[in-house]
């Protein structure tokens, strides 16, 4: 993680979470307007040992958040952007704060 997180185009670095079956919890956070949902959980229930849909769960990506539950972002650039608002945001929306 402190590999991606020390290039200066990247903003946050997530890790793949699992539950503890070896299934896919977290793999990035992909927002999306329709549907009713605002994020969701790419490659969600997928086995670990899988390589997923056209191989994503298996890769390094970019995506639009990352789960807050396991997070490395730069000191500065946590600062710059006033850090995660607990105060105002239910939890659902934790991820996509920063």
């Amino acid at each position: 993680m402190v590999r991606h997180a020390v290039r200066e185009e990247v903003g946050a670095v997530g890790a793949k979470l699992l539950y503890p079956d070896g299934t896919i919890q977290h793999g990035g956070v992909i927002l999306r307007i329709s549907d009713g949902d605002t994020a969701f959980h790419a490659s969600r229930n997928v086995p670990a040992y899988s390589a997923g849909y056209f191989g994503r769960a298996a890769l390094t990506q970019s995506f639009s958040a990352v789960t807050g539950a396991c997070l490395l972002v730069r000191r500065t650039l946590y600062e710059a952007m006033g850090g995660l608002d607990d105060e105002h945001l239910p939890v659902i929306h934790s991820d996509v704060d920063l």
